[in-house]
């Protein structure tokens, strides 16, 4: 049984609003992906666990999620400094990214 690195980028670090869109996201990605070895994640379902340490870009939060979840675990935040650009004016703010390894 294979997996699947999947997740979803959060530019805020409020963590109540943060579990609610996760939650939605989680739900959508059943009705659109399934249950069942989708790579998607809603085989992840709504739970998560914070980590702590900011990470100093987004691509090293996912990396960590990468080397560091393992399959069948629920949901990993990992929190980042989120960078300026066009679409986003928050620099030096901290965002979260939440994944983990999906089976598929």
């Amino acid at each position: 049984m294979d997996a699947n690195l999947d997740y979803r980028i959060y530019h805020t670090n409020d963590k109540q609003e943060i579990s609610e869109n996760w939650r939605a996201d989680v739900e959508r990605s059943r009705r659109e992906d399934g249950t069942d070895y989708s790579g998607a994640i809603g085989t992840l379902g709504g739970s998560i666990h914070w980590q702590v340490g900011v990470h100093k870009t987004l691509k090293e939060a996912i990396e960590y999620i990468d080397n560091n979840h393992e399959k069948g675990d629920i949901a990993m935040a990992v929190p980042f400094l989120i960078a300026s650009n066009r679409h986003c004016k928050r620099n030096g703010q901290v965002g979260y990214v939440l994944g983990g390894l999906c089976p598929e």
